[in-house]
């Protein structure tokens, strides 16, 4: 997968409701194994690891969830959604909108219009 960055978040589970925290993986701006949580501002300058133009209106990311057993029930939850971020700033995650979107730009993002 080379480098990410990893979204930490409070999920709620599919199957019982509970929060836990959990770790996403996403690669968008620069990706260089930054931790972030929501409405922090993407890094941004090292070229070489950077991925998308900066500062576009909104972008789904390809998340991929580190663990997707909730430790309350042991039920498995869906292992991929999309990063929402807006003008380099991670608004939230959604279940994933539609795969076949993220066929460009290698899978890592698509502009949400």
């Amino acid at each position: 997968m080379g480098t990410f960055n990893t979204l930490i978040i409070d999920f709620k589970c599919e199957h019982c409701g509970q929060l836990f925290t959990h770790r996403i993986q996403f690669k968008f701006a620069e990706t260089w194994q930054y931790e972030y949580k929501v409405n922090d501002k993407l890094a941004r300058g090292n070229h070489r690891y950077d991925i998308g133009a900066p500062g576009l209106d909104r972008v789904r990311a390809y998340g991929i969830l580190e663990n997707e057993l909730c430790p309350h029930c042991n039920e498995l939850n869906s292992e991929y959604c999309d990063v929402i971020i807006e003008k380099d700033v991670i608004k939230t995650i959604a279940p994933m909108a539609d795969v076949k979107r993220y066929d460009d730009d290698d899978y890592n993002y698509y502009i949400d219009e």
